[in-house]
This record gives C-alpha cells, structure tokens and sequence, in this order.
C-alpha cells in the first residue's frame, strides 16, 4: 500500500510540517492577524438566512459600521465563521482555517502539477517547492496576509487550465479547461481584489504570448476563443461580488487607496533581498518592511540551474524535451523577480499609463513574488523531469540515484523553509492570545482604509440624537436594522443614529411601508431620518441591496449550479465511456 499510495502519505506530511507553526506554536501576532480575525467574527455577528451575503458589517468602530466585506472577497473568510460558530474560540479556529488552507494549497498545487508533468513524483517534488516557499510562508505566518495567501492556494490551477487550453485536443476538454479556469479565477476575486488585478495584469500577455509560441498558426483563434469563455463565464460567476463593489468605487464618497501618489518603489526589494535565505522573517520596522522578501533557497537555486541550463543548451545543442517552456518559464520569472524590485519603473506607471494608479495600488511590489514562486515551481518540474531522462541514458542505477538525491535535497530545503520560520517564531514576543471577541479589542484596525469622506472615527459618540420628538423609544436593532417607536412634534421629527451613512439606507413606517421617510446625514455622516409633524408609529431603518445588486446574485448561483453541473455530468459520462471501453476490451 505504501509502494502505491506513497504520494498520499507525502501530502499528508507536507500538510504537517506546513500546518507546524498553526497546529503547535503559538500564533504570532502578524501584520494583519487582527484585520482578518475582525472579518471573520463580523461574519459570525451578522450572517443569516436574511442577511446573506454580508455587505456592510455592523459591529465595527463601536457600531458605526464598515463595509469590508463590499470592498474585499469575503467568501473563504465564512469558513473561519463556520469554526466560530462550531464552538472553536477565536484563536482555535484561526488555527483550524490555516490548516484548511494549507491542505487545500497542497491538493490543488500537486494535481495541477501532476497532470501538467504526468508524473506523480514531479507533481509532489514541484508541491513541495511551492508550499514550502519562503515568501508564502512569511505571507500566511508573518504578513497573515490571508486574501494574498487564499490566491496562492488557486494559482497552480490557473497554470493547469491554461495548459489544458494550450494542450486539448477537442472541443470539450478544452470548454472544461474553460469552466475550470473560470471558477479558479473567481476564487482569487473573491479571496483579494489587489491580487486580481495583478493576475489581469499577468495572464493576458502570457496567454498571448503562449498562443504564439506553442500553438499552431491554425489552433490559435479556436484556443484564443476559450480563453474568452472563460473571461465571460468569470464575470457572470464574480458578479454577486463585483457589482456592489464597482458600484461603491464608482459611485460612493469614500478615498480609495488608489486615489491617492502610491510611490510603492519605495517598497521595492533589492537584489540581495532575493538571497536572503537566513534573515529573521518577523523582523518589522514601521517605516521600512525588513521581513524576509525571498522566494526561498531551493527556488532560486531552480532559476540558477535554469539560466545555466539555456546558457549550456546554446553552446552545447543539447536540449531538453521541454525546451521551449522551459525558456518561457525562466523569461517569466525573471520578468516577474525584476517586477518587485525597485529598479522596475513603477512611478513612470503611476503617472503616464492609462489605469496606472490601479496598477500600482498593489502598495508592496513584493506581491508578485506569488507568481513568480508559481513559475520557479513550474521550472523546477520541467528541469527535472530533463535531468530525469538524461539520468535514464545512464542507467537504472544512476536515474535512481538522481531522483533520490534530488528529492531528498528539495524536501530538505522546505523543512529549512519551514524550521526557519518556527525558530523566529518561538522568539517573537508578539502573540495572538485571543479567546474571545472581547480580547480582540475595538474594532477599527484598518478602518482608515475605506471610509467616507470627511468622517473621523475619534470620540464616537453612540448615543442616538433626536429632535422634534414627543416621544422615543428604540425596539430593537439586528446588525444595520432599526425599529424605531416614536411621536413627532406638531412641525417635524429628526433622528440621527450612530451608524456611518453608506449607500442604500432607507426608512418607512412598518404599518404601513408605502409611507417612506428621507434619510439625510447628519454630524460625522452619520444616518438621520426627516419625519413628517404629528406623527405616531414604528419607523423600519434599514439597509437594502438595490435591484441590480439583487440580479447579480442570482446570475452568480444560477452560472455556478450551471457550470459545476456541466463538469459533473462531463466527469460521469467520461468515467461511463471509459468503463465501457475497458469492458470492451476485456477477453
């Protein structure tokens, strides 16, 4: 069993020791760990069948309101809120979304790279050198930068259905790679925005120039075409988290980041940044990020042997099988290496490209290292599988000997990767010792980032203003939902609730709903509702999603049932169709 399934066995141990620091460490207080932790218990507070999905979320700066989950993908952040709400504390069920993490990064990264290599080992040794990088370990445990690592999760599936598109030979294989490609697009937009425009930025020139360099003159239109499928498919499947947040960016008074002179070379890394192996990953200084910014040892010793092997191949004529893509994916890295350093001209695309400001949001170069650790891990698996058959020529002996050596070399380099970053965290005095929602604190961390415009978050006052009124009483309030009981004056009634005035709040009387009330904004922007002079009953303020909004969502879930019942039924005909051949041929 162990001969067959050894690979299983392979994975689960690479879970493991990725998971380390998750499962018996204390939990360093990152960068972003309390950012994330609030979203997931804002989803735990606010998620129901009624309010479903979660827009504006309630409890944040004292109850005033933040609309983080408009303005990022909150849909793998309600796996954390299901631990919550399983009974895990706040802390416990961070650890277990981790995990979950990893096992899917695990998963998804060894299929993909076993069917794009045909090989089970390559597709386990080429797992390893991703999950095992040292800038997506420094991401999740350090940076806890959960939206870019859920995107690393998902990128070796967006190389394979870019493979498949490249390499089926019928219509079908080729839609499924389509629909595959458009769900794992999805799943990055809706796990972090900034990430989604960097693989817009990434994918469109690869494709092109992929189409051009291992595509025949005559196949290039129809694959081109597939391409497009999934373009169109991406869209109606992220429309239910796309449209609020275009509209918001489009339409509503809040300073975005990327409104604003990014200047993010100054965040660019230096060269010996990438050869950075040893340094301390959860060293921080406020003005300058000197955390660890390297793909790790073992990947960049991938991209050496590469340029090694083309400068060889040039003088030698010997080549590898895959040759070709091997030039393209070491073109790519280095493409990639140069774009997080500060030699890349980032300001001259601040300012004179068209959606420059957009493009250069991203506020840290050293995001795209996520691609380029995809690519090296893409590298790594073409050259071995060369230096495999090379081997092969020798000998069983010898191609045993390379296959061992090497495999033992790259899985001593992820547990160095993983080792490193255990040892920095024992010593880091900053740890996440949460129980309960209370020892998060209040909650404001990064509520500077989307809110209105000329509003403070300083001295909030909670009560609720009124003027005009013979009588008051607030009935209930469920997250941005108000009953409100009241008597106005003989000339007008004015309420001004404790809650930031966000698109798409309305009032009306509950006896009788034709009846609406105008909301007007009051001190800080805050929601106020005009009542008319001598009026007596129940005011409903609340907050609803606009009819597009609405269609939106329902163009998502139907796209969704759509597609994923096309690649069941696809699956199910196909394993049919198979058995039936193998029956067939059976003496």
């Amino acid at each position: 069993m162990l001969k067959r399934k050894w690979h299983i066995f392979a994975l689960i141990i690479l879970t493991v020791l990725i998971s380390y620091p998750a499962m018996f460490m204390d939990i360093a207080l990152g960068h972003d760990l309390n950012f994330h932790l609030f979203r997931i218990e804002g989803l735990l507070n606010d998620a129901s069948f009624s309010n479903f999905p979660v827009r504006i979320q309630s409890d944040w700066l004292d109850g005033y309101g933040y609309p983080v989950s408009i303005l990022y993908g909150d849909l793998f952040m309600y796996v954390g809120a299901l631990y919550r709400k399983l009974g895990f504390s706040v802390i416990n069920s961070y650890r277990l979304f981790i995990v979950t993490v990893n096992a899917a990064t695990v998963a998804i990264s060894y299929n993909s790279f076993r069917i794009i290599f045909k090989n089970k080992t390559l597709g386990v040794l080429s797992a390893v050198l991703y999950t095992t990088a040292a800038y997506r370990l420094v991401d999740e445990y350090v940076r806890c930068a959960i939206g870019e690592t859920l995107t690393i999760v998902f990128l070796p599936a967006v190389a394979l259905s870019v493979y498949l598109i490249f390499t089926s030979p019928d219509r079908h294989s080729r839609f499924r790679a389509s629909l595959i490609l458009a769900f794992t697009i999805s799943a990055i937009t809706c796990a972090h925005t900034l990430t989604t425009s960097m693989l817009a930025f990434i994918l469109i020139p690869v494709c092109i120039a992929g189409l051009f360099i291992f595509c025949e003159k005559g196949d290039r239109l129809v694959r081109f075409f597939s391409f497009a499928e999934a373009a169109v498919i991406t869209v109606l499947l992220t429309a239910f988290f796309t449209v609020p947040l275009a509209d918001y960016y489009l339409t509503s008074d809040i300073d975005f980041a990327s409104s604003g002179d990014m200047s993010i070379h100054l965040f660019g890394l230096n060269f010996a940044d990438l050869f950075a192996f040893f340094v301390n990953p959860f060293f921080f200084d406020i003005n300058e990020i000197k955390i660890q910014k390297t793909p790790g040892i073992a990947l960049m010793l991938v991209f050496i042997c590469a340029i090694v092997y083309i400068a060889v191949s040039l003088v030698k004529r010997r080549r590898f099988s895959h040759h070709r893509r091997i030039i393209f994916e070491t073109v790519c890295t280095l493409i990639l290496l140069v774009m997080t350093m500060q030699i890349f001209p980032w300001n001259y695309i601040e300012y004179n490209v068209p959606l420059g400001k957009i493009l250069t949001s991203i506020e840290y170069p050293m995001r795209y290292l996520a691609f380029a650790i995809l690519f090296m891990s893409l590298l790594a698996g073409d050259l071995l599988e060369g230096l495999y058959e090379a081997a092969a020529g020798s000998g069983i002996k010898t191609k045993k000997l390379v296959i061992t050596s090497t495999s033992v070399l790259i899985c001593l380099f992820g547990v160095f990767n993983v080792a490193n970053l255990c040892v920095y965290n024992s010593q880091y005095k900053y740890k996440a010792y949460y129980e309960t929602q209370e020892d998060l604190g209040r909650w404001e961390y990064y509520a500077m980032d989307f809110l209105l415009d000329h509003t403070t978050i300083n001295d909030l006052p909670l009560e609720i203003k009124t003027e005009g009124m013979v009588s008051f009483d607030m009935l209930s309030r469920e997250h941005n939902d108000f009953l409100l009981s009241v008597t106005t004056g003989p000339e007008y009634g004015w309420i001004e609730l404790p809650v930031f005035n966000y698109k798409y709040f309305y009032a009306h009387d509950v006896a009788d709903p034709e009846k609406v009330f105008e909301i007007h904004e009051g001190m800080n922007r805050t929601v106020g509702v005009l009542l008319p002079g001598n009026y007596s009953g129940i005011v409903h303020v609340f907050m609803k999603e606009p009819l597009w909004w609405r269609i939106a969502n329902y163009t998502s879930l139907i796209s969704f049932i759509a597609c994923l019942s096309y690649l069941a039924v696809s699956v199910i005909f196909r394993s049919r169709f198979a058995g039936a051949s193998n029956r067939s041929q059976e003496p």
